[in-house]
């Protein structure tokens, strides 16, 4: 996939650590939020929008700014906030591209940040606190929607968006595979 940079200001972290990642929906296509956050009136931006249908990545804002993503600014303040193309209620734009591109640019982030790769900060825009008082939270955002496949994309987080999938068949021995007596319920784990 292939990336662009539209950086905008927005001033530092107010002395906050990063240490977590905000997935959001954008309810829209890739173009119209980047137009959308390109607009200094809106007062709303994310960090990074990743586009559906190719992965393709726009950072909006830089890393070390904060962007006004969260809709609660200690949030804000805090985190690096990842925008999705697509729709909330229309599975259909949760393709495996854009997830594989989000994963390894979220994978980036953490490593670079010292971001736990855990669902306690790596969360969803309906995780936020603060509603209704102060913006995000399930009362105000439901995105990145029910059809996210969070399971999914936390794998591919953790192996920095190259997670391959198959099926392992054979048998374990207690000693040489060709001669030795096969184990009946054996316990296997893959490393790498």
């Amino acid at each position: 996939a292939s990336s662009q940079r539209l950086e905008g200001g927005g001033g530092g972290h107010d002395g906050s650590d990063v240490d977590m990642i905000v997935i959001h929906t954008m309810q829209g296509s890739y173009s119209g939020a980047i137009s959308y956050f390109a607009n200094c009136g809106t007062e709303a931006s994310a960090h990074y929008m990743v586009n559906s249908e190719d992965g393709e990545i726009t950072q909006m804002v830089r890393e070390s700014n904060t962007a006004w993503h969260a809709g609660h600014w200690e949030t804000n303040t805090r985190s690096i906030g990842i925008e999705h193309e697509g729709y909330i209620d229309d599975p259909s734009w949760m393709t495996d591209v854009m997830y594989r591109e989000s994963a390894a640019l979220s994978a980036d982030i953490a490593v670079r940040q010292g971001i736990p790769i855990d669902r306690d900060h790596i969360i969803g825009h309906v995780e936020v606190p603060g509603c209704p008082y102060s913006g995000g939270g399930s009362g105000c955002h439901t995105d990145p929607g029910n059809y996210f496949d969070w399971d999914y994309y936390m794998a591919l987080v953790a192996d920095g968006g190259n997670l391959s999938t198959g099926e392992i068949i054979g048998v374990v021995a207690d000693s040489d595979i060709r001669y030795g007596a096969r184990l009946p319920g054996a316990r296997v784990w893959i490393a790498e």
